[in-house]
């Protein structure tokens, strides 16, 4: 889901909604997604992408497939 079709918050810190920018991509996909493919879907540049996906699979929002290098969304508990 593209980032404009979500309402923005106004006084939601930018940060934030970029992560959930990126949760909410996996939504709309039955598969793993690449850096590349979570940058396109929500308008970041890569390394943007990339430095908000680490946390989140830091934080065990997102898992990380061995041998596809690809994302799916994690189990936090």
């Amino acid at each position: 889901m593209p980032p404009s079709t979500t309402p923005r918050i106004n006084n939601l810190p930018q940060t934030v909604e970029r992560a959930l920018d990126i949760l909410e991509a996996f939504l709309d996909s039955n598969e793993a997604l690449g850096i590349t493919e979570l940058s396109r879907r929500v308008r970041l540049n890569k390394s943007t992408a990339y430095r908000m996906v680490q946390a989140l699979r830091t934080r065990g929002y997102l898992l990380q497939e061995d041998h596809t290098n690809k994302y799916t969304l994690g189990i936090r508990s």
